[in-house]
C-alpha cells in the first residue's frame, strides 16, 4: 500500500509538469487520454499493453472540475484515483483524492499570492502513517513560473518493524512560456531510483524530445514525438520513440459543450 500511495500523490505534481500554460479548456467537456506501452519480450516480439487512462472533466468556464485515473496491469485496470476540485474566485481553493474509492482519501491545498500559484501541499497522520506533500512555485520579477520544488514524505511506523521513512524531490525548471525544461528526481530516496530529465519544445507548443539523464549526468535514453491534431488543433495522438523505437502512444478524446 505504500508505494501506492506515493505514486498517486505523485501524479498530483506531475500531471501539472510539462506545461504550466497550455491552451485554454474553454469550452472542452472532459478529455479522455489512453496511454499504451508498447515492450519487447524474450520471444523476439513486440506487445502492446494500457498502462494508464485519465479522463479529467471541466466546467464551462474551463476549469478543471475533476480527475479520474485508472492504472492498469497486465491491460487489466488495477488502481483508481478520483480527484474533484473545488474553486474560489476562479482558482482552485482545494482538491479532495480517493484512492479505490476506499477509505484513503486526503485533502490538497492550493495557496495563492494574488493570482500567482505558490504551494501546494497536505500533511496528515493516518493508519500509523505520516504522510506529507508540499510543491512551491517562483516566479520572477515579471511574474513568469521559473521554478518549482516537490516534496512528498512519508513516515510509516509498525510495532514489529523498523520505523520506515521514504521521500520523494523534483526540481523543476520551466522556460519563458512557463513550460518544463528540467526534472530532477536525482535527490530522492534511493528506493525509487529516479533520474534527470531535460525537454525540448516546438513553436507550436508540443513537445519535440526528452532526454533522461542518470545521476552522473550520463544520457541513458533520448525520447522524440510525433503527433497527429483534429480539426481544432488539439493533439489527439502522442506517439513516443525512445532510441528510435516506438515506445508508448497516447490517445486523446475530446468532448465539447454545446456540440
Amino acid at each position: 500500500m505504500k508505494k501506492l500511495i506515493v505514486f498517486a500523490l505523485l501524479f498530483i505534481s506531475t500531471e501539472y509538469c510539462h506545461s504550466q500554460n497550455g491552451q485554454s479548456k474553454k469550452g472542452i467537456k472532459s478529455i479522455n487520454t489512453t496511454e499504451l506501452f508498447r515492450q519487447l519480450y524474450s520471444d523476439g516480439k513486440y506487445y502492446t499493453s494500457t498502462i494508464e487512462t485519465n479522463k479529467t472533466l471541466y466546467n464551462e468556464k474551463g476549469e478543471k472540475i475533476k480527475n479520474i485515473r485508472i492504472t492498469f496491469e497486465n491491460s487489466e485496470p488495477k488502481n483508481k484515483n478520483t480527484t474533484t476540485y473545488y474553486h474560489k474566485d476562479n482558482k482552485i481553493d482545494f482538491a479532495i483524492s480517493n484512492i479505490n474509492d476506499d477509505s484513503i482519501s486526503f485533502k490538497t491545498y492550493y495557496n495563492y499570492n494574488d493570482s500567482l500559484l505558490i504551494k501546494i501541499h497536505f500533511n496528515y497522520i493516518k493508519d500509523e502513517k505520516e504522510l506529507s506533500f508540499e510543491e512551491t512555485y517562483n516566479y520572477d520579477n515579471h511574474n513568469k513560473l521559473t521554478s518549482s520544488n516537490y516534496v512528498y514524505y512519508e513516515k510509516y511506523i509498525d510495532s514489529d518493524t523498523d520505523n520506515y521513512i521514504t521521500y520523494l524531490k523534483l526540481k523543476e525548471k520551466y522556460d519563458s512560456k512557463e513550460r518544463t525544461t528540467e526534472m530532477d528526481y536525482s535527490e530522492s530516496d534511493s528506493i525509487f531510483e529516479h533520474n534527470k530529465f531535460s525537454y525540448k519544445w516546438k513553436k507550436d507548443g508540443t513537445l519535440l524530445n526528452k532526454k533522461e539523464f542518470d545521476k552522473k549526468d550520463k544520457l541513458i535514453n533520448k525520447t522524440r514525438y510525433k503527433y497527429i491534431f483534429n480539426e481544432k488543433n488539439f493533439w489527439i495522438v502522442r506517439k513516443s520513440f525512445m532510441n528510435k523505437s516506438l515506445h508508448k502512444i497516447i490517445y486523446r478524446e475530446f468532448e465539447y459543450f454545446h456540440e
